[in-house]
């Protein structure tokens, strides 16, 4: 065979093989595969969002364990050997807004959440509860039982949920003259005057 026809035929069986051009995608495709990416985009930023959240609540504990930490160094004792409370607790309110720098009226919040027990701690830590969370509960018991009963139900327990459970707790606790007052406030100016106050309490017996 000539010699150009031997390498036309093995340049021909070389020849890497034609690529099929790209099938286009239609609108629809288009426009769906654009959401499945942004689902993902928002999905990330959520995980992301209450990642930073529970770290927040995690600092947030931490910074009362360092209160707890600084109260044990910063005792104040008397000539008779027995703890000055009062000194002790001024002595601390200075160290940590001064040298700490945590504002004054977040001191009595952080100086109790000491009380947070394990268990608290890692629900709220877990939903991420700021700081308003804390302060709401902290000094109240049976809201702070409540609330942490909730939790564990996995319900959502943010500020404005917070303030329900107390709103209901209140409401649970009224009198019947309390809530009578609450319905008809208009009532509450003759409630207060002296001449109609054994007549109220007759009521409130007579309703319980």
């Amino acid at each position: 065979a000539p010699l150009h026809s031997q390498r036309g035929m093995g340049m021909s069986s070389n020849e890497p093989p034609i690529d099929e051009p790209p099938v286009e995608k239609t609108a629809e495709e288009i426009a769906t595969e654009l959401a499945r990416l942004k689902a993902q985009r928002l999905n990330s930023i959520a995980r992301k969002i209450r990642k930073a959240r529970s770290a927040i609540t995690f600092k947030l504990l931490a910074i009362a364990d360092l209160l707890a930490g600084a109260k044990d160094e910063l005792r104040v004792y008397g000539e008779d050997g027995v703890e000055d409370v009062k000194r002790s607790h001024a002595t601390l309110r200075s160290f940590v807004n001064n040298e700490g720098m945590l504002p004054r009226d977040e001191f009595k919040t952080f100086d109790r959440l000491s009380s947070i027990t394990a268990e608290e701690r890692e629900l709220l830590t877990e939903q991420g509860s700021g700081f308003s969370v804390l302060k709401s509960i902290v000094d109240d018991a049976g809201l702070r039982n409540d609330v942490i009963k909730r939790m564990r139900a996995n319900i959502v327990m943010d500020a404005a949920a917070v303030r329900r459970v107390r709103l209901q707790r209140k409401l649970a606790a009224e009198t019947p003259l309390q809530a009578f007052l609450r319905v008809n406030p208009h009532f509450a100016v003759i409630e207060s005057r002296k001449e109609t106050r054994a007549a109220t309490k007759s009521f409130e017996k007579d309703a319980a």
